[in-house]
């Protein structure tokens, strides 16, 4: 049986600086960017007990600097993976201008896990940084990546 899928028609705007947006349904009609961006942090070591930062570009861990981000934007999506089925971890979103924790994602008893219905606002000169606590047993290369779009309000 075929499921009818209703397309709502969309105005595509232009921002000052050529920026496609429009106006997003799903969250409140807030104007972002058609275009979404992607932050890879990750960490290249097997065996992973403790709590450590993870890094961003260029194998920095990602308390020393961050990601910084460019312009007011949105974060959309995250999603999770490491080589090793994860007994039970935690991933923290910091501001690292503030330390100010943005969100908090747990994984349990699974290697991948996504997440892609998140609304957290972000401002141009923040930088972003993630942290893994590992509370039971290990986890092996984590990758963790951050989807954002930029927002016009």
């Amino acid at each position: 049986m075929l499921r009818d899928t209703i397309i709502r028609r969309s105005t595509i705007y232009h921002s000052n600086n050529g920026i496609a947006y429009t106006l997003d349904p799903s969250r409140s009609d807030l104007p972002v960017s058609i275009n979404r961006q992607d932050i890879y942090f990750n960490n290249d070591h097997k065996n992973i007990s403790t709590t450590r930062w993870l890094n961003v570009i260029g194998g920095i861990p990602s308390n020393q600097n961050g990601y910084l981000i460019k312009r007011n934007s949105l974060i959309t999506a995250i999603s999770i993976n490491a080589k090793n089925t994860v007994s039970d971890a935690s991933f923290f979103i910091y501001d690292l201008n503030t330390m100010t924790l943005i969100h908090t994602e747990n994984i349990s008893g699974t290697s991948t896990k996504i997440v892609d219905n998140l609304n957290y606002q972000l401002n141009t000169g923040d930088r972003l940084s993630v942290q893994l606590q590992v509370n039971s047993n290990t986890v092996d290369y984590p990758e963790f990546n951050i989807e954002y779009a930029y927002r016009f309000n």
